[in-house]
């Protein structure tokens, strides 16, 4: 008995000897994950840490620096051909460059009020012909005070190339919440956005109408087009031909104003029809997007930016006030919240 219960116990152990072997071989391979791991975790560890910490860090001084920009320095390497900068801007967007905004408010000043009431401000032909049935008179008055007074600055990631544009965004209010804001460029008052809100006042619904009938059935589409690519200085040698061209065939395109042209040549109105079509066809692009929406498309080399123009109409106790507009180049005043 003796002999057979030691015998059985020698049995036993022999089964149970794989199994520890297996046991501790499991936790040596255990342990040496953990030791890995462990070496691993001081070798790398703190270089990932100080790389997270160096692109926080960098990313913080980056958009401190583009908070904090000097307008006032940037201004002396500023681009003073709106045709450059018009160009530059453009050229980027078809590349798909990225572009952001930055801004800081402005203590209203003699500054403003000087712009505001010259010619390279409310007063500028842009001001005074294009925007006639669009906007009240009282803008240009003391009708409408200002509220708001703000620098806004477009850039790139490229510091190298400098700002693309230097901006004021000026906000007026009149007494009774009517609200017109203008975009302009602090240099040279080029005006990139007008926008008129909620004016109380009544306007005529036969002058602005008739105005917009005329532009969309291309009456005097032609004429808008040419004003708004000579004011964004869009009109390149090549398209100086054709505006010769249409001059000398009796199609007025030098003012959205003027009156009926007075023709040097006998031409029939097909004529005329005839050769508005081949001048819309070959240099002119623009689109009726809606009734109250009209896309005029500016070239700029290969690329283009859009003078955008927008009504919606207000109605009120049977008499028309003057619509809510917007107009100027869309890629830039969508870049500013207060035009979103």
């Amino acid at each position: 008995m003796t002999k057979s219960n030691c015998s059985g116990r020698k049995s036993i152990r022999k089964k149970k000897k794989p199994q520890t072997d297996r046991h501790r071989f499991s936790c040596y391979a255990a342990e040496f994950l953990v030791i890995v791991i462990v070496v691993m975790a001081a070798l790398f560890l703190p270089q990932l840490i100080f790389r997270v910490e160096d692109n926080i860090l960098c990313n913080d001084t980056t958009l401190r620096q583009r908070e904090s920009m000097n307008v006032e320095s940037l201004s002396t390497a500023y681009e003073r051909s709106l045709a450059a900068r018009m160009q530059n801007y453009a050229q980027g967007l078809e590349e798909n460059k990225k572009y952001y905004v930055t801004s800081q408010n402005l203590t209203v000043s003699d500054e403003l009020t000087d712009y505001l009431y010259s010619d390279k401000g409310l007063y500028q032909d842009y001001m005074q012909g294009f925007t006639y049935w669009l906007i009240p008179f009282e803008v240009l008055g003391d009708y409408y005070s200002v509220v708001s007074w703000k620098q806004y600055v477009i850039y790139s990631d490229n510091f190298e190339e400098g700002v693309n544009f230097i901006l004021w965004y000026i906000e007026m209010q009149d007494d009774d919440g009517g609200i017109f804001k203008l975009l302009a460029d602090a240099e040279d008052g080029t005006i990139y956005g007008i926008k008129m809100e909620g004016s109380s006042l009544s306007g005529s619904i036969s002058n602005y109408k008739e105005f917009m009938e005329m532009l969309r059935y291309g009456d005097r589409t032609i004429e808008a087009w040419t004003y708004f690519a000579a004011y964004y200085e869009a009109i390149s040698d090549d398209m100086k031909e054709v505006l010769l061209w249409a001059e000398q065939m009796g199609i007025d395109v030098n003012s959205v104003d003027s009156g009926p042209a007075s023709y040097e040549t006998e031409i029939s109105i097909h004529d005329e029809d005839e050769a508005r079509r081949q001048i819309l066809n070959n240099v002119f692009t623009y689109q009726n997007e809606t009734e109250n929406r009209i896309r005029f498309q500016l070239p700029y080399g290969e690329a283009e930016l859009d003078v955008l123009l927008d009504i919606e109409e207000q109605e009120k106790n049977k008499f028309y006030l003057f619509p809510n507009t917007t107009m100027g180049i869309r890629q830039i005043y969508e870049m500013i919240p207060e035009f979103a």
